[in-house]
Order: structure tokens, then C-alpha cells, then sequence
């Protein structure tokens, strides 16, 4: 079995690693994301073979659109036309990012609690823009914490591209011996967090799409995080 977390993890943390700071996922770590992501869902709306939910993330997670009617006609010209109804979906999806998120009161302690130890903070996270205007909107006092935001639409990567990670140590001067990672999708946040020397939280609120990550890392094919957690409120 993975190793549970210890109590008073901050500052367990704080004293067993020398950590300096701690960056963390956003959806389904420190925020709730019921539903199927964007990068799937606009898939649908294109309705093109061979067009899947990757191509369409490779677009809508690495550019910083301001409308969704940008997005449509970025789309349509990636792919060469569109189904023309994908424009009205796209505005819809949207406009429905708010109600796409729920808040996780516990996630503001927990990062205040690492705040409270004297470490920095960081997000790091894949998304596209109207869902962190949902977030900045439903978590203002979080964000208040966080001293670095590594945002893919904004970077022009997505993880696990390392430049994400490279990109936050850099701006707060830090090593990756020295950072905590905490998230919840093995490939995309612990992998390529352990390939730099982070130490790691995996953050397991969405077992079914994590199973069979969970499978190799117990069967030892890959590496196990430093511990595993259902859920953000466990660190509180």
C-alpha cells in the first residue's frame, strides 16, 4: 500500500524535507471538477474523425482565447471546418464554466497551513481561460495565497511538459528538491514532478480515472509518490 499522510502534514513536511514551497493542481485537487473536461466535450462539437479530446486540448489549453467565438474559428481553421454547430455549443460550454467547478472550503486551510510554515505557493495547472475566470471568481481568497500561477493557457504548454514546472521554480528561485507537487493525475503531475525531483502528494478524487495508474505504481512498474491522499481536506 502507498504511505498514508502524516498528521500535521505542513509542518511535518516542513521539517522532514527543508521544503521551501508547494505547488498544486487545480481541478479535482483544489477544486471540485464533476463532468467531463472541455478538451472532450468540443471533441464532440467538431465532429471530425480522427479529431479527439488531445488535438482540441493542444488548442484550447496552450492559447489564451478571450471569446468563444475566437476559439470556434481557431478550431475551424486547425481542422479545416467545423460542424457549424459546434460555435453556438462552444459559446454555451463557456459561459457554463462556473457552475463546472465547486469550491473545496478545505482547500484554502490547506494551503494557508503551508503558507503559515513560512513555505511559497504555486498553481500549476492545465486549463483553458474561461475555467479560471470561474475559479479566480469562486476562490478569491485562495488565490489570495498562491504567489505563483503557472496557468497552460497561458504558458503556451500543458503538463507534463516539463517547461510548466521549470517556469514556477524558476520565478520563485527555487530548486525541485525543495517543492512539494500536489495533484491528482499521476501522468500529468506526479510523473513529470518526480522526473525533476520533486517530492510529491497524488491527490486520488477521481479513482476511476486514475485505476490503472494506481495499478502500476502499486505493481511497482512506476514510481510511487511520497504519499497518496482521497482528497485535499485529508492535509487539514
Amino acid at each position: 500500500m502507498l504511505s498514508k499522510t502524516p498528521l500535521n502534514l505542513a509542518s511535518s513536511l516542513l521539517k522532514t524535507y527543508s521544503l521551501k514551497a508547494v505547488f498544486f493542481d487545480v481541478g479535482s485537487t483544489l477544486v471540485n471538477s464533476p463532468g467531463r473536461s472541455p478538451n472532450t466535450l468540443i471533441a464532440g462539437y467538431v465532429n471530425i474523425p480522427g479529431v479527439d479530446s488531445a488535438a482540441v486540448g493542444d488548442i484550447i489549453m496552450q492559447e489564451d482565447f478571450q471569446t468563444p467565438a475566437e476559439v470556434y474559428e481557431r478550431l475551424k481553421a486547425a481542422f479545416n471546418g467545423i460542424d457549424p454547430a459546434a460555435k453556438e455549443k462552444i459559446a454555451l460550454l463557456w459561459e457554463s464554466q462556473p457552475a463546472s467547478l465547486e469550491r473545496i472550503d478545505a482547500a484554502y486551510d490547506v494551503v494557508k497551513s503551508f503558507k503559515d510554515t513560512g513555505c511559497k505557493t504555486g498553481v500549476i495547472s492545465n486549463m483553458w481561460s474561461p475555467y479560471y475566470i470561474a475559479f479566480r471568481e469562486a476562490c478569491p481568497d485562495l488565490l489570495s495565497l498562491i504567489d505563483y500561477v503557472a496557468l497552460s493557457f497561458r504558458e503556451g504548454y500543458r503538463k507534463p511538459a516539463s517547461e510548466m514546472f521549470l517556469r514556477a521554480l524558476d520565478a520563485l528561485k527555487l530548486d525541485p528538491q525543495e517543492v512539494l507537487m500536489v495533484g491528482d493525475t499521476y501522468e500529468n503531475d506526479i510523473a513529470p514532478a518526480m522526473a525533476l525531483g520533486m517530492k510529491t502528494i497524488w491527490v486520488l478524487s477521481r479513482l476511476e480515472h486514475e485505476r490503472q495508474a494506481l495499478i502500476k505504481v502499486l505493481n511497482g512498474q512506476w514510481a510511487r509518490p511520497m504519499c497518496c491522499i482521497d482528497g485535499i481536506s485529508a492535509l487539514v
